[in-house]
């Protein structure tokens, strides 16, 4: 599916150059032919777009920043692997509170190195998370479910694919939304 917009996206990309080259091939030839033709000046009112301008209420506005720091948080949360030690969830520290960063450091960390040895068999999962739905939002707090595309892979097995959502609950820390706690559901 990812593929398909991207094609059709520089396809798009690649008709409009395409048409504003010959739009400016044409003007350039009417150009020299009209040359010597007498100029007569017309005075055109301005005209009016139908556009309207919109304000993003700051509802929105909240709405969006958390939305952009929940989908980089658990792309980057739901995937690792074991022979890296599990870096990118590390990586992740700044945007977690306190309670979160010592959650992860004394009980998820140890869950993983547990279940998949760094020195074991290779472990790799992945996440991409393209559906995202605000469940609730207040001035100092948010709570999200992702809908997220996981794939495993275990050892030199066949990756297997699923849907896993997560439930991600963010604190307003210093004008940053930080991640205060994060729960995978069930897989589906």
């Amino acid at each position: 599916r990812g593929k398909v917009f991207s094609v059709l996206g520089v396809g798009l990309i690649i008709i409009i150059i395409l048409v504003i080259w010959l739009i400016m091939t044409y003007k350039q030839e009417t150009a020299t032919e009209d040359e010597a033709a007498p100029v007569n000046t017309v005075e055109v009112a301005p005209e009016k777009t139908g556009l309207i301008k919109t304000e993003l209420t700051e509802e929105d506005k909240v709405t969006s920043s958390v939305r952009s720091v929940a989908v980089m948080f658990v792309e980057r949360f739901g995937t690792f692997t074991n022979h890296s030690n599990f870096e990118s969830i590390k990586e992740l520290a700044p945007l977690m509170t306190s309670g979160m960063n010592q959650w992860i450091e004394t009980s998820y960390l140890p869950k993983l190195n547990k279940e998949h040895d760094p020195a074991g068999f290779f472990y790799r999962i992945t996440a991409k998370a393209p559906v995202v739905d605000v469940l609730e939002l207040s001035k100092l707090r948010a709570k999200l479910k992702l809908t997220v595309q996981r794939e495993e892979m275990v050892g030199t097995a066949e990756p297997t694919q699923f849907i896993q959502d997560i439930i991600v609950d963010f604190k307003l820390v210093d004008k940053d939304w930080l991640v205060d706690a994060a729960f995978w559901q069930d897989k589906r």
